[in-house]
């Protein structure tokens, strides 16, 4: 049995309007404050992008995740470089800093919310944002 259409576009949520006042009224919301230099840059970059595309009071989490968790890698990153990709093990020997498989286990999950969010190419058309889209709108407002 086929859905009625009018009942599913009910429970989609309503496209922002498009117009130069929703670019001029968007306000990045303030960064938790457990977030590092990186996850800041990170917060503001992404609500940035998404400022026509993401529902702050829905999305936040997903955001704040992503944020903290290339705060994480930042730290992980730096912690490798000072200690190396190769540490020595129980028995003497060179092994591989198990750091860097902690890293690799984040990087497939910060890649898997970089899908979710739209912030890859090929991610952003599956979810139907477009950055030309993004930029007219922009163009528009500052030709007025």
């Amino acid at each position: 049995m086929r859905a009625n259409a009018n009942a599913v576009d009910k429970r989609l949520p309503k496209p922002a309007e498009s117009g130069p006042e929703n670019l001029i009224s968007f306000e990045i919301p303030p960064a938790p404050d457990h977030l590092g230099p990186v996850g800041i840059e990170v917060w503001e970059d992404v609500w940035s992008f998404g400022e026509n595309v993401y529902n702050v009071q829905s999305d936040h989490y997903i955001v704040e995740r992503y944020a903290s968790m290339q705060d994480r890698r930042q730290a992980i990153l730096v912690d490798i470089a000072q200690s190396g990709y190769l540490v020595v093990g129980s028995q003497g020997q060179d092994v591989l800093n198990p750091l860097a498989r902690v890293l690799q286990d984040l990087e497939t999950k910060l890649v898997a919310l970089e899908d979710r969010l739209g912030l890859s190419p090929e991610a952003r058309l599956r979810l139907g944002i477009t950055a030309a889209e993004h930029k007219s709108r922009l163009d528009e407002f500052l030709e007025e």
